[in-house]
């Protein structure tokens, strides 16, 4: 009897619009093999980059289209992949500049048999700005010898004359 693959990832991100986010919670396992034939990484409305410097991890040669909407590993274990998804800086989502709104994570495993597809949610918020109330004293001392200091620079652009001090 062959097993599916079963991958496991949350069913939503949070991301931040024109924000690398990184997608943490991802595995993948199959209980009669350790090397799928294939594993599907795609999201729309943006780019995935997969690390390829995570120890124990993947290496470049077992990555296609790192950088785009789509990644497809081949030739990789699943303790290297899982090994990389696990890392602090596995897996990174860029949204498309500018973008606000839900991208989709597509998830595919495919062990040469059978496969296992997932899907997870990623809403990209734009960063509200917080007004802030600034408060502060002021010493009227202090300000009445700014605002005379600011008069005789001004006398002085006005009338330019030779003062002698």
């Amino acid at each position: 009897v062959n097993d599916a693959p079963v991958n496991t990832l949350p069913a939503t991100y949070s991301a931040t619009k024109d924000t690398a986010q990184v997608l943490a919670g991802i595995s993948i396992a199959d209980a009669d093999t350790a090397t799928p034939a294939s594993v599907t990484i795609g999201v729309d409305h943006g780019v995935i980059t997969l690390s390829d410097i995570v120890a124990g991890g993947i290496n470049a040669g077992m990555i296609a289209g790192n950088g785009t909407g789509s990644i497809t590993i081949t030739g990789a274990t699943l303790t290297q992949i899982n090994n990389t998804l696990a890392d602090a800086a596995g897996l990174t989502y860029t949204p498309t500049a500018a973008y606000t709104g839900t991208a989709t994570l597509t998830l595919t495993t495919d062990d040469g048999a059978l496969t296992d597809a997932d899907t997870a949610t990623i809403t990209v918020a734009t960063i509200t700005a917080v007004a802030v109330p600034i408060t502060r004293t002021f010493n009227r001392r202090r300000i009445r010898r700014r605002w005379a200091a600011i008069k005789i620079v001004a006398h002085i652009a006005i009338n330019p004359k030779i003062i002698e001090v």
